[in-house]
């Protein structure tokens, strides 16, 4: 690689992309490549048919995010996915740029401020962008993090559950962090964020709720994961969890559970 090129993971649609899509996000790509970009695109550069787990895809997509300079983000709605990929791109302070912002529509209010701050931040001379070697803060063993629903609509009828398994850990002496909630009114999307990869970064081990594979507070869910899977962190099943017949975050999580 020159020391003109630059290299880019293409976070975008793929398993459930249309044809239309592809065909714009390939000529995407292409315009990329005349500016010097190398671009990691799943789509042609990341194995799909050889996983019916999904784990292997995330892990090749993650090796690539960590040689990239920046991450572009080609938005659609069909991909749950994205969320986890720009996760993992977050943990590692990668610089972020929209591809297609101008197409966003439905998606988490939340999560669209905190990547149109993050795409501010990474542009901006005047706010030094965080590069991976400013992190500091070493794993203390006691210290775990809840990933799972953090609202009242959110967690619905299972709010009785989750308090109890979150007070569980605390009367057995083990301190459990959670998100620092995105109704608090005091701090933006992206402050949330850095915080939360600060407290994942600290603990010894995630504990993930995922029961639901649409529910409200979903995005921000799959944006942790995917923090937590980029530092490598040990994650562990929280709630009883059934295997599904084809690629999907439950089977990464059972995989993930057993797991040294």
């Amino acid at each position: 690689m020159s020391k003109q090129e630059r290299r880019s993971f293409l976070i975008s649609p793929v398993r459930k992309a249309t044809d239309e899509e592809i065909l714009k996000i390939g000529q995407y790509v292409e315009e990329l490549s005349r500016q010097n970009i190398i671009v990691h695109w799943p789509y042609t550069d990341t194995p799909q048919l050889d996983d019916p787990v999904g784990l292997t895809i995330c892990t090749i997509n993650l090796g690539a995010i960590k040689w990239t300079d920046q991450i572009n983000y080609w938005w659609s709605e069909s991909s749950v996915a994205s969320t986890f990929d720009a996760g993992s791109a977050f943990a590692l302070r990668k610089p972020f740029s929209w591809a297609n912002r101008d197409k966003v529509t439905n998606m988490d209010q939340n999560l669209l401020e905190l990547y149109d701050a993050w795409a501010e931040e990474s542009r901006s001379p005047q706010i030094p962008f965080e590069s991976a070697d400013s992190r500091n803060h070493p794993s203390k063993p006691y210290l775990l993090y809840f990933i799972g629903p953090h609202t009242e609509a959110g967690m619905g009828d299972e709010a009785e559950k989750i308090t109890r398994y979150r007070n569980a850990g605390l009367s057995s002496g083990v301190e459990m962090k959670t998100t620092a909630g995105l109704d608090n009114g005091f701090l933006t999307p992206l402050e949330i964020a850095k915080n939360d990869r600060r407290a994942i970064t600290e603990c010894g081990e995630v504990r993930v709720w995922y029961s639901k594979e649409n529910g409200p507070d979903q995005a921000k869910i799959h944006f942790d994961l995917g923090m937590a899977f980029a530092l490598n962190k040990k994650i562990r099943i929280a709630c009883p969890l059934e295997p599904k017949p084809y690629k999907s975050f439950q089977n990464v999580l059972l995989k993930l559970n057993k797991l040294p």
